[in-house]
């Protein structure tokens, strides 16, 4: 089997999250000339982050500090992608290295098995303890564990 291509797969996952339209910050609404003169006019309108990855959220308006929240949040979830792509196919690769065939009839060139005969050791652990997470922080750790939990589940 060949190994898993991390690259193909980031890319695939940064898409899908863009594709959710998420926009930041959150459920904003423009209160008109309310905030306006709140802002200096650089900072009400600068040139916009463009919509693919690594800035996979969409900023609600031209605001210089949406603009900064989108590349700064948007940053830090692409890295996450990366780090947890990455602890997938080391996962992958784990798990190939103790993988086992049991119960199954050899016959000249020909091995027949039921199903299930092919089985290994779950992913989550090997998620977890990924090389990409060893220096994640605490809420990082909380979203790998998550990951893990989803690829622990038969």
């Amino acid at each position: 089997m060949p190994p898993l291509n991390a690259g193909i797969m980031k890319t695939i996952a940064k898409v899908t999250f863009l594709g959710k339209n998420i926009d930041l910050p959150i459920k904003w609404k423009d209160m008109g000339s309310q905030y306006g003169d709140a802002f200096q006019p650089e900072e009400k309108s600068v040139a916009p982050v463009s919509p693919a990855p690594p800035n996979i959220f969409k900023p609600v308006s031209l605001n210089k500090y949406h603009i900064e929240s989108v590349k700064v949040i948007g940053k830090k979830h692409s890295d996450f992608i990366d780090s947890a792509c990455d602890a997938i196919g080391f996962a992958v690769d784990m798990w190939k290295l103790q993988a086992k065939f049991q119960n199954i009839i050899i016959m000249a060139v020909s091995a027949i098995g039921t199903p299930g005969c092919l089985s290994g050791p779950g992913l989550g652990a090997f998620i977890k303890s990924a090389p990409s997470f060893a220096s994640a922080t605490a809420q990082e750790k909380k979203y790998a564990a998550a990951v893990a939990d989803a690829f622990d589940q038969k």
